[in-house]
């Protein structure tokens, strides 16, 4: 037991006194939640105040008996250290004399809505009352945390480009990234990017560009690789690799002609097939009406099955 002293203005006149208060260790098991609490404290109250969480439905009127606990004997309660025991809680309530008479509350068990601490306690609550999981709470301490996130968001103002420009909008990015936040100049981008990075830097919605470099770089690039195994001859692709050295540049996996050579046929298929994009330049750069679908607005797995009436309409 402790005490500690509290200032009252009740007195005589307002006149500021000092009392003292007493608080008693009361540890609820089984989550061990403990501290000091002050006499006179409800249960379900001192559980809160410890970061537990007591059911009560009828808001600590002892109607609905949800809030019952158990009260831990001297000899249960001496591995926790306190000297545990019934009588260091209030007398019983009338709800709660009635309910041990009508047999719904045992007699180790009490309403923590009702019993008030009076002495040290060692309370278990069982699973029935209790509300969630316990919430631990701790005290706050100082300790230095390194934010190291994996995204980073910079927010950028720079003037549109002009007609001579000889920067494309990633060099100008990149460029503007450097000298306001140092970032490495060396800095990668994803490919996939690049293709609506103007549109975006300058407030467009993306247009065909995108779909009209891919249409004509993608194939272009499959032939100059195979170009280059081609020169290679046997001797690149058994004997020596580095017969047809590749101009020194950063490309990542992409500086092997055998890596770049056996991904090619990928980038005809990747992010849209050249038959997905023949289609986008014949409908928004060429004007090209839309070939009739019956099976657009039809989920894939019921392609192929009875035609819905959208289907025999638009057929």
């Amino acid at each position: 037991m402790s005490r500690k002293l509290a200032r009252d203005l009740s007195g005589a006149g307002g006149v500021e006194s000092e009392v003292a208060t007493e608080y008693f260790e009361v540890c609820f098991l089984p989550g061990g939640l403990r501290g000091e609490i002050a006499r006179g404290t409800p249960l379900r109250d001192a559980a809160r105040e410890l970061g537990l969480e007591i059911e009560s439905l009828c808001g600590g009127r002892a109607a609905c008996g949800k809030c019952r606990v158990r009260i831990l004997d001297a000899t249960e309660a001496s591995g926790h250290g306190l000297h545990s025991h019934a009588g260091h809680l209030s007398t019983l309530s009338d709800a709660e004399r009635r309910a041990r008479e009508a047999g719904r509350l045992g007699e180790q068990e009490r309403f923590s809505c009702q019993a008030c601490v009076e002495g040290e306690l060692a309370v278990y609550v069982p699973e029935a009352s209790r509300v969630g999981r316990p919430i631990v709470r701790k005290h706050a301490g100082e300790r230095d945390c390194v934010l190291a996130p994996t995204i980073h968001k910079y927010f950028l103002e720079y003037e549109p480009a002009k007609i001579g420009e000889p920067r494309g909008a990633w060099d100008r990015l990149r460029e503007e990234l450097g000298i306001r936040f140092g970032l490495d100049a060396a800095l990668p981008v994803d490919p996939l990017a690049l293709r609506s990075l103007s549109d975006r830097m300058n407030a467009r919605e993306s247009g065909p560009e995108g779909a009209v470099r891919k249409m004509v770089a993608a194939p272009h690039g499959q032939r100059v690789l195979d170009l280059a195994k081609r020169s290679q001859g046997v001797a690149g692709m058994v004997k020596n690799r580095d017969v047809l050295p590749m101009a020194q540049a950063e490309r990542g996996p992409f500086s092997n002609w055998d890596h770049a050579f056996w991904w090619s046929p990928a980038v005809t298929l990747g992010v849209g097939t050249q038959e997905v994009l023949k289609n986008v330049v014949a409908e928004r750069v060429l004007d090209l009406p839309r070939e009739k679908d019956p099976t657009r607005h039809t989920p894939f797995n019921q392609i192929g099955k009875a035609a819905t009436p959208a289907q025999k309409e638009a057929a």
